[in-house]
This record gives C-alpha cells, structure tokens and sequence, in this order.
C-alpha cells in the first residue's frame, strides 16, 4: 500500500469523505418525502401492506437485501471455501417453501405470521412463546445492526460513535416511519439498489485484477467434509426460518394471490444466487488480504485499509463504503418496521380497537420512535460497557442462529408432522433451549471462543481446548459435547426439538385430527377439493370468536378460505 492512503485528508477530499454520511442522510429524506407526499398513509393496514400495490420483483430484492449480511457474516466466521454452501441450504430452503408451505402462508392474512401458531397447534401460550422469542431476536439484531452501522461510519468519517449511533437510528427510522410497507415501492429503493451493485461491482473489479487464477481464490484442497455439511444444514435451517418468520413475511404477506406469492419467491431464488457469488468473493478477498497482512485485525478499520489499497480513487473508495452503510441501514429499517408490526399485532392492536384508523396509525408511529429510543439506549449502554460485540460476533452468531432454529424446529412440526401438539411443541421448546445453553456453556468453558481478531492467529476453536480433568463417568459426555464444532450447535438444536417433540407428542396422544384444521398442514393443498387457484385473491370473511380458533370459511361455502384477524384479538 502506498504512503498516500494514509495521509490526512485535504481540501475536496474532506468532503468526500463524508459520502457515506451524505448516504445516509440523503436516502432516507427521500424515502419521508416520498410517503408523505405519495403513499398519503391513512391507517395501520396501509402501513403494514402498502397502497401502491405489490410489486413481485421489489419483495424479491428487499429480501435479498435482507439475506445479504447473514450470508457475509457467515463467509467471516467460517473461513474456508465450505462457506458458499450456507448458499445452497438456503436455496434449498426456498425450494420447500415455494413447492409445499407457500399455501399456508398465503392462507393467514395477517401481517403477524405468529397467529399460525395458535391456529395449528390450538395453543395460545405457544404463540405468545414465539411472539416473545421473535421479539427478542429482532430486538438483538437491531442492536447489532445499529452498532455495526455506527463504528462502520464512524471509522470512515473519524467522528464520535455517541453521535453517529443516533443519527443511524433516527435516520432509518425516518426512511420508513412515513411510508411502512411502501418503502420498497419509491424513488428511495431504487437509490439504494444502484449505490449498493455500483460499490460491490466497483470492488469486485479493482479487487479480482490481482487474482492470478480462481484456484488461487478458492483452493480445492481447503475444502472440508465438515464444513460443508455443516454450512448446508445451517444455511437451510437459518433461511427457512426467515422465510417462515416476520422478518420477511411481512414483505410478500401483502401478495393478493398465490402466482404472485409464489413469483416473488422465484425472484427472491434469482436474486440470492447472483447477489451471493458477488458476496462470497468480496469475503473470500477480504479474508485473503487479512491472512498476507497480519497486522490487520478482522475490522471495519482494516476493510477500509484494504480498500485505499485496491481503489486509486477516494470517490471510489467511499463508494464501495457507502454500499456496504446502505445495505445494513436498509437491514436495520426493515428490522425495526418487523418488530414494530410483530409488537403491534400481538400486544398493541387488542387494546386499541375502539381507536379510529388514525389514531392507531399515529400510535404506531409514535410506538416505533419508543422502540428505535430503547435500541439507541441499549446500544450506547453496551459500548459504554465496552462490551465486545464486534470481536465476539462470530459467538453472537451461533447463539442467535441456534435459537433461530427451535423457531425452525417448531414451524416444521406444524407444517409436516400433524400429530405434533401444543403439549409436545412447548415441552420441547423449553427443553431445547435449556439442552442448547448447557452444550454451548460446556464448550465455551473448555475452549476459547472464536473471535474476530488477526487473522494470523485466527484458527478454529475446535481443538484448542485444554480439558478439564473430571471423573471418568463425565470425562468422555464432556469431552464430546466440548468438541462439538460451534456452527453446528443450529442444527443440533433443530434435530433436539424435532425429535423431542415428536416423542412427547406421540406420548401424550398427539394433535387431535378432528379438531384440526388440515389447511395449515403442508402437502394437503394438493388433494383438497377447496384449494385456491394460482390467480384467486384473498377473501375476508366475518368470523365468531370461538374457542377452537376455528376459521369462519369452515362455517360457509366459500371456496377460498381466509380467516378473519380481528376475531382472535
């Protein structure tokens, strides 16, 4: 690297450095813009669905904006060649999805995807378990996102992280306050695609000029049996969750039919495989840069080092920046409008019924400026506290995943295994999260957890464990479960839950048929004489509410059943 990427900024070059910042403001003025002047929001179900209309290929391209840092991440914490598999789970994922619970979810009309729960398995303290689990989860990758976002901008733009963290927030929460689900249908989302293709295309380019061959990239022999079935089984387990759960089910919810749920989703299979070739290669690059410079610790700080070194321009440079703040801000809007609606649905909208449309939609709003606060507050408070979240992510990482995958776990039993009950999902639920904190305490206890730091030194925690002595009983049920590679803890947890509530579902008697209602099972939509075609549009229907949670088309002749939401406030 040249002596000139380190010099102090001068003159035209101040300002450019402060693109990024300028990204950040800019975008998401034009998003409020946008809203108030065009989406013209009258009510909640306006900001949750929209009002101009659902666009397949704009729900396809918000998801995979969405999926974009998972895959990243994933590349950073596991650095070999195995990574790009978590791709082909998640595809894999998306094709079980597309081809058997498609139907189900078109057949819930709420923006709240834990109602499902409460409908297949009769149980109301589970969906209150999921919403809850849900909730936390969003509310910590809001958190990460936030302060991810923050020390990005503030090591580009040398200003304080306690005033970058702020302005983050309050900007992308600004970007979507005004305009909710219409967000992806304005001038905004089209800013956000071009700024964010041009940095990575530009990066991409300068970067693979110095790559003499793709062996040399990606060599063959670092492929590992390990790692690739264990970056398959995550993938798949981690992408059926998001597809599955409100993070994107709020996107194509609003889909009036099934060929335009189902269309979204091939665009959605499109989009991830192209976008994650350019993701893989940028972190395989970066990854290689870090192991030639050993003085370069895994960070913000050395990315951008590494990008002055392959970029001549500045412009450039910042360019390839402002993509990357512009994708985790989209991330962190669309977090925080998820959690937001989740909260809303569950809790919120049961105690403002009698409120006209506008009061509710202004309580809303009012709502996500109380949550984005309490992010901010966290979010200072943990780096106040110094806690390591930056180097500790990869940990951060495998815990979230493997709770994640009881989600998983508990959503592929209501799909594919009818006789699961709300006994057996909620016995094993709590079963599972204790067995998963007990195996992931054991190997944290043995074994030094993996970090972000230099690269150099940066070696799989699995074998550089010393062993704790113990008696000759224990010795062995520890030394395996501390051996245990840590990205494999998700698809523990998934085959624990799985299996646990199988057994305590048979044991108690299992799901009562009768009082079941099979369109919420996966693969009867093919034999059901009432399945919609590909082109009817959702109907809503008047219901009572009952106690068998039972739908109000069961009690007419409509062919195309759709429940009513406010019965079960």
């Amino acid at each position: 690297m040249s002596s000139r990427y380190y010099s102090g900024p001068s003159g035209i070059e101040q300002y450019v450095q402060q693109l990024p910042l300028l990204s950040l403001a800019f975008l998401p003025l034009i998003s409020a813009i946008f809203g108030l002047k065009y989406v013209n929001l009258k009510s909640v179900i306006h900001f949750q669905q929209g009002t101009l209309g659902s666009s397949p290929w704009r729900a396809a391209t918000t998801m995979t904006f969405l999926s974009t840092p998972i895959f990243f991440i994933w590349c950073l914490c596991v650095p070999t060649p195995s990574a790009i598999f978590f791709q082909v789970g998640a595809s894999l994922a998306l094709l079980l999805t597309a081809l058997t619970s498609s139907p189900i979810l078109h057949y819930l009309p709420s923006p709240s995807i834990s109602m499902y729960y409460q409908l297949r398995f009769l149980s109301k303290p589970l969906r209150s378990i999921i919403t809850i689990t849900q909730c936390i989860h969003l509310s910590t990758t809001s958190i990460i996102l936030l302060f991810l976002s923050s020390s990005f901008l503030s090591t580009i733009t040398n200003l304080s992280i306690y005033l970058i963290i702020p302005l983050v927030a309050y900007f992308s929460l600004f970007a979507v306050i005004f305009s909710g689900h219409s967000s992806m249908a304005n001038a905004s989302f089209l800013l956000y695609i071009v700024v964010s293709i041009s940095g990575i295309g530009i990066f991409l380019y300068y970067a693979v000029q110095d790559v003499q061959s793709f062996g040399i990239l990606v060599p063959v022999e670092n492929f590992r049996l390990s790692d690739i079935l264990s970056s398959l089984m995550v993938g798949f387990t981690v992408n059926f969750y998001l597809l599955n759960s409100s993070f994107q089910y709020q996107i194509y919810s609003p889909m009036p039919t099934m060929h335009k749920l189902r269309l979204t989703l091939t665009f959605y299979g499109v989009f991830q495989l192209f976008i994650s070739i350019f993701i893989f290669l940028s972190a395989t690059i970066f990854l290689n840069f870090l192991r030639e410079h050993c003085k370069f610790a895994m960070s913000f700080g050395s990315f951008f080092q590494f990008s002055k070194a392959i970029l001549g321009n500045r412009i450039q440079v910042f360019t390839v920046c402002a993509s990357m703040l512009c994708i985790l801000s989209f991330c962190l809007q669309w977090t925080i409008m998820s959690l937001m609606t989740l909260t809303w649905e569950e809790y919120w909208a049961k105690r403002l019924r009698a409120w006209n449309p506008i009061q509710q939609l202004c309580s809303l709003q009012f709502g996500m400026l109380i949550l984005t606060t309490a992010v901010v507050v966290l979010t200072v408070a943990a780096n106040l506290a110094r806690l390591p979240i930056g180097i500790q992510l990869p940990t951060i990482v495998y815990v979230l995943f493997s709770l994640l995958a009881i989600i998983a776990g508990v959503t592929i039993c209501g799909y594919y295994l009818p006789f699961c009950s709300a006994t057996g999902a909620i016995s094993s639920f709590l079963l599972t999260i204790i067995l998963t904190a007990g195996n992931l305490s054991i190997y944290l206890f043995n074994n030094a957890p993996q970090k972000f730091q230099n690269s150099c030194i940066l070696e799989d925690a699995v074998g550089n464990s010393t062993i704790v002595h113990r008696s000759l009983s224990m010795e062995r049920v520890l030394y395996f479960v501390s051996h245990l590679p840590p990205q494999s803890q998700p698809i523990i947890s998934l085959m624990l839950f799985i299996v646990i509530c199988t057994i305590i579902s048979f044991l108690s008697g299992g799901q009562d048929p009768m009082g079941l209602d099979w369109n919420l099972i996966a693969f009867t939509w093919a034999t059901s004489v009432r399945s919609p075609s590909s082109f009817s549009k959702r109907q809503f229907a008047v219901a009572s509410d009952t106690d068998s949670f039972r739908y109000a088309q069961q009690q007419n002749s409509n062919p195309t059943p759709s429940p009513n939401v406010n019965a079960f406030r």
